[in-house]
């Protein structure tokens, strides 16, 4: 009896008329062109300048835009920047989340005004902050090349000591490459977060070219259509966007202060660890990542046969399992710490 039935259904569907199948056919049709066209009108009004709720679409934009910059502001925490560059980039955040609650409190600001705002912010995420990190790596990094070309005429040709890295200062070496690395695209998240800024910058000119090419039309119309086309009213941001962008920018600076605060209290006591991450409250433990003890003049007869051990400082740095880079110069290290095999990302040693 299924059988049966089955089959009677497919007949009765093969058998429908022309009308009735063109009738299902054209309902289906309204619909999606209906869903299109509601589709077509809400965006419009999102992006268009003239649009109504164009201002929820600025919004939508600096949310997005915040997501990418805190996950870059994260990354900068995790591999240990340096402290000016991180404090820079969390006060340039807290700054673009507070100029968000502006434009929500005041609300007057010109399609112009606030493409030209969000702009501003794109464009140090994007190409400012990538040259400030330059900068500071070329400021904060001394070599003295008038001795490097003396011993490069009195070393023979392939002699170790004819290598810059052996007369560069190894902290200043570690902190250049750290925040010069910073730049490079080294994972799937790096890439999808350099792309999104340079994409949000972007789409940011592109808007300003817009509201350029709008201004030049209105003022190519006649003064009298300018007068009977009546500006559209937009609709106001609700003002608790304005506090959660307030709260935004006051927690982002604590998290990262506190983080930064708490290692360097945890790691102060290793002056051996020039690089660590800054984390909040990581059990009692210093988050070293680059371990640098080196003394390339040893001035007395003691200090050169009788090295300082460093077995306990490599065992107290190595138990949080996050050191990468282990450099000892002159030091005394018998044996190994069995804490060093938890460091699974140990690179150079």
């Amino acid at each position: 009896m299924l059988r049966w039935r089955k089959t009677v259904l497919h007949l009765q569907q093969a058998t429908l008329r022309p009308e009735e199948q063109r009738r299902v056919d054209s309902a289906t049709d309204s619909w999606m062109c209906t869903a299109s066209a509601r589709f077509k009108t809400q965006y419009v009004e999102l992006t268009s300048f003239r649009g109504s709720k164009r201002k929820f679409w600025n919004v939508c934009l600096k949310i997005f835009n915040l997501t990418m910059q805190v996950t870059v502001l994260l990354e900068l925490l995790e591999i240990g920047n340096p402290v000016a560059l991180v404090y820079g980039y969390t006060a340039f955040i807290s700054v673009g989340s507070l100029a968000g609650a502006i434009k929500i409190l005041i609300g007057k600001f010109s399609a112009m005004g606030e493409v030209i705002a969000g702009c501003v912010f794109d464009l140090f995420a994007a190409i400012v902050f990538p040259v400030l990190v330059l900068v500071y790596c070329y400021y904060n990094f001394q070599f003295d090349d008038a001795v490097f070309a003396t011993y490069l005429e009195i070393l023979p040709i392939g002699s170790f000591e004819r290598s810059a890295a052996v007369f560069a200062d190894p902290s200043e070496m570690a902190l250049f490459r750290l925040a010069f690395d910073s730049l490079r695209i080294k994972s799937w998240l790096d890439f999808v977060l350099r792309v999104g800024i340079n994409l949000s910058f972007c789409y940011r000119l592109k808007r300003i070219g817009d509201v350029l090419v709008v201004a030049h039309l209105r003022r190519a119309q006649s003064v009298q259509a300018h007068r009977t086309r009546r500006p559209r009213r937009q609709r106001p941001v609700p003002r608790v966007f304005a506090v959660f962008f307030i709260a935004f920018s006051v927690v982002v600076w604590m998290v990262a202060n506190q983080a930064i605060t708490d290692s360097h209290a945890r790691c102060s006591h290793y002056p051996q660890c020039v690089v660590f991450a800054y984390r909040w409250k990581h059990g009692g433990m210093c988050p070293c990542k680059i371990l640098i003890d080196v003394d390339r003049a040893p001035k007395t007869y003691e200090e050169w046969f009788h090295p300082v051990d460093v077995y306990r400082t490599v065992q107290a740095l190595a138990i949080s399992g996050e050191l990468r880079s282990l450099q000892l110069i002159n030091r005394q290290l018998l044996e190994l710490p069995d804490e060093l095999r938890a460091c699974r990302h140990l690179s150079s040693m």
